[in-house]
């Protein structure tokens, strides 16, 4: 039976992503913006009333919030799968193409978290009007 060795593999060339700049200025960028969204929602949160459910806040109201929120709170996560994004993106666009593509981007993610805030909307409405209506209902539906 031959004996084979195994050849150690070459080193591999680490993956640039983005040049350290644009990478920089990205990371900035959403930062910025998380940190705008947490100003925005701790203003917010102090004229907010402490009511079950929705926390009086109609749907208008409670949507922009919502998204707000999610930048502050989501915004830092997604950083990494935008900056992939954008150099996916810039093998075959540049400039303000570039721009409008990665803002497509980030349009999509809130677009998904703003959906969610619609369910989120209706499920703590029910859970308001629920404890509203006894409020030892309030016990278990917290959790949940």
């Amino acid at each position: 039976m031959p004996h084979f060795r195994s050849v150690p593999a070459a080193p591999k060339e680490p993956v640039v992503l983005l040049p350290r700049r644009d990478l920089a200025i990205a990371w900035i960028l959403m930062v910025l913006l998380a940190a705008l969204a947490w100003v925005l929602t701790i203003a917010q949160s102090r004229d907010m009333a402490m009511e079950p459910g929705t926390m009086g806040l109609a749907l208008p109201v409670f949507l922009p919030l919502w998204v707000i929120m999610m930048v502050a709170m989501m915004f830092p996560s997604v950083v990494p799968v935008a900056i992939t994004w954008a150099r996916a993106i810039g093998r075959q666009s540049a400039g303000a193409v570039r721009v409008a593509r990665t803002a497509q981007f980030a349009g999509g993610y809130l677009l998904a978290w703003t959906a969610f805030g619609l369910f989120a909307y209706g499920a703590l409405s029910v859970t308001g009007q629920l404890v509203d209506g006894n409020l030892r209902a309030g016990r278990p539906a917290g959790p949940a």
